[in-house]
């Protein structure tokens, strides 16, 4: 059998990964979601966006990528570690030297 070899619209156009500045199509695929969803992120302020011009809403690209990376959730060996971490100091009262 011959595998699709479609790509989405995204990846075949993907001229505004270039772009310094984006605007919400740009944004829509760089997300994959829809243009009302965008619309909702900037009207709630939730996503970093400018309107130089009072009604054409902008995004700078780097701004977009640093918010999509907002509020990492941690590993299970993270959280372990951090847990580890305080209990050390709680018992001996100093920080844990980190290993060499």
């Amino acid at each position: 059998m011959k595998e699709d070899s479609k790509k989405s619209p995204a990846v075949e156009d993907g001229s505004y990964l270039n772009k310094v500045v984006w605007n919400v199509s740009d944004v829509m695929k760089y997300m994959g979601v829809t243009k009302d969803y965008v619309y909702r992120l900037t009207s709630n302020k939730l996503i970093p966006h400018y309107k130089p011009m009072g009604k054409k809403v902008f995004f700078k690209r780097t701004e977009i990528e640093e918010w999509l990376l907002t509020n990492k959730v941690n590993t299970s060996d993270d959280v372990e570690s951090e847990v580890e971490a305080l209990l050390y100091e709680k018992l001996y009262g100093q920080k844990r030297r980190a290993a060499v």
